[in-house]
């Protein structure tokens, strides 16, 4: 109900993952989530659930990562309510408990990049900073700089520790592993540019597989301590929303679950966690699922926005900078194919281009967006001490944020090249209109933004006018002579549809100073 709250409110400073509502999510969606509260019997549910997963699939590629870790929850309920008898709930209790620790792996796996390991790019150094320095400012601290300047340098190893910290209590001791994934979810809540409050939410809501007859339990309160929670959590979700200077529906959501979770806690039943055992074919369905989201997508390329890859600074195409896995399989295996050779190739193929100038608006809300300048200013200073870069670049945003706090930022200005694929300069061509030029240069086979940056190569002059193109390329081995060249040549019509519906690719911006790592992106 947190989006349709914070809709109808017209909150829209709030945070910046909200799910993005459609025409059925008003109504069809909503209408049977009432009737589900009203009314919750396993084939309502069941429909519901349906209906959660029908909208989930017509938004993709544009929804964000918790929604398809939502989703993949949401299909173990559905194969669990289909499959009938009176175990539904404690079948899939056990399938979505498996599923939650395997995904929470899968994104703190994601972390083990040479970018996010580095404290002057990595995405945990930056959150760190704007924690602090976002507390700092509404508090009026004075800090220790050199313990601060530690924790900041220590910032991506203490994250990785609490994101595989969170799925290994989940697993061994429950109740601490929802009382640590509480505290590091409320974090989030207290950012105030990276307020990713949808994904706290709906990470807090499925904490209740893991204390499922303790929650139960609570609701059999008297009144006076039920409302007393529900005072308690009123005053936490101000408190949070004080420190971050706005209020929305995430906020009370996330201090119910909380106040919920504590009390649940206190009433010492642990629940019946050897269901795993009872249900070991389905769990094992489960986890195959959620461990084939998790890591495949990247891997083969063929996800990146939605991938559980959020604030990792992963590398997903040009070579990978994970630690342990390659990424972008398939870009890499098809770079040097011509697209129209094959159906693959077609989808694949083409390689890597910088994108180096260009006046089409569509292009531009395509771009990487600077989100730096939002960061608090004590966060900055932070960054700057301990000789970070203090980027950090917000892409896609303007397509997919319920949040206006980007609207700011508009590219208006001269943008840095950026390297993206060939899959997405082609899709972003086909939403592209009027009048516009363009100017990329297919990349060879270079691994590094550094690389990318200084290689000087054919560059192509793209002329697009009501949807005719001419073309000219600069060939840089014939002094810089100005050439005649045929758009079909270029192989830049619509990509395949199919993979369009799941592929997001980020941009990655190139800027003076570059050279392996690259900077933190949402």
């Amino acid at each position: 109900l947190v989006p349709y709250v914070n809709e109808l409110l017209k909150i829209t400073d709030g945070a910046v993952d909200n799910r993005l509502l459609g025409p059925l999510d008003w109504w069809a969606r909503l209408p049977m989530v009432l009737i589900a509260a009203v009314c919750p019997s396993p084939w309502v549910l069941l429909l519901a659930h349906l209906l959660s997963l029908v909208g989930w699939s017509m938004q993709l590629p544009f929804v964000w990562d918790h929604g398809c870790w939502s989703a993949v929850i949401e299909a173990s309920f559905v194969l669990s309510a289909m499959a009938g008898s009176a175990s539904i709930s404690r079948r899939f209790f056990a399938m979505a408990r498996a599923q939650t620790i395997v995904l929470y792996c899968c994104a703190a796996f994601w972390k083990l990049t040479s970018s996010f390991l580095d404290p002057r790019t990595s995405c945990g150094t930056l959150l760190a900073a704007e924690l602090a320095g976002g507390l700092l400012e509404k508090i009026s601290l004075q800090p220790n700089l050199d313990r601060l300047n530690m924790f900041l340098e220590m910032a991506p190893l203490l994250t990785m520790l609490g994101e595989f910290g969170i799925p290994l209590l989940l697993f061994f001791c429950p109740p601490a592993g929802v009382l640590l994934g509480l505290a590091f979810h409320f974090t989030i809540c207290l950012l105030t540019v990276n307020y990713a409050g949808g994904f706290s939410i709906a990470c807090a809501a499925r904490y209740v597989v893991f204390l499922p007859d303790a929650s139960a339990a609570v609701f059999d309160f008297s009144l006076l301590s039920l409302a007393s929670l529900a005072a308690a959590a009123s005053v936490l979700a101000m408190g949070a929303s004080s420190l971050r200077g706005s209020v929305d529906a995430n906020a009370v959501a996330y201090a119910c679950w909380v106040m919920l979770y504590t009390a649940a806690m206190s009433t010492r039943q642990t629940g019946k966690m050897e269901d795993a055992r009872r249900f070991r074919s389905w769990c094992v369905g489960a986890v195959l699922v959620a461990a084939a989201y998790g890591v495949l997508g990247p891997v083969l390329g063929v996800q990146n926005m939605a991938a559980l890859t959020m604030y990792g600074n992963v590398k997903h195409y040009g070579g990978s900078n994970h630690l342990l896995v390659p990424t972008g399989l398939l870009q890499d295996y098809y770079s040097s194919v011509f697209p129209a050779q094959s159906f693959a190739a077609d989808a694949f193929g083409g390689g890597l281009v910088r994108v180096d100038g260009t006046d089409s608006r569509a292009l531009l809300n395509l771009a990487p967006i600077d989100a730096s300048s939002l960061l608090p200013e004590q966060s900055k200073k932070l960054l700057a001490g301990i000789g970070a870069s203090g980027k950090f670049y917000a892409h896609y945003y303007a397509r997919m944020s319920s949040s206006d706090f980007l609207e700011s930022l508009g590219n208006t200005g001269p943008l840095p090249p950026y390297v993206i694929t060939a899959f997405e300069l082609r899709r972003a061509l086909a939403t592209a209109t009027g009048s516009f030029e363009l100017r990329y240069t297919p990349l060879p086979e270079l691994r590094s933004p550094g690389e990318w940056r200084d290689h000087h190569g054919p560059q192509v002059h793209l002329h697009v006018d009501a949807g005719a193109m001419t073309c000219k390329i600069i060939e840089p081995s014939q002094g810089e002579k100005l050439l005649p060249c045929n758009p079909a040549d270029l192989n830049l019509k619509p990509p395949s549809s199919w993979l369009a519906t799941l592929l997001l690719p980020y941009p990655l911006p190139l800027l003076e100073g570059d050279s392996a790592e690259i900077h933190c992106s949402a």
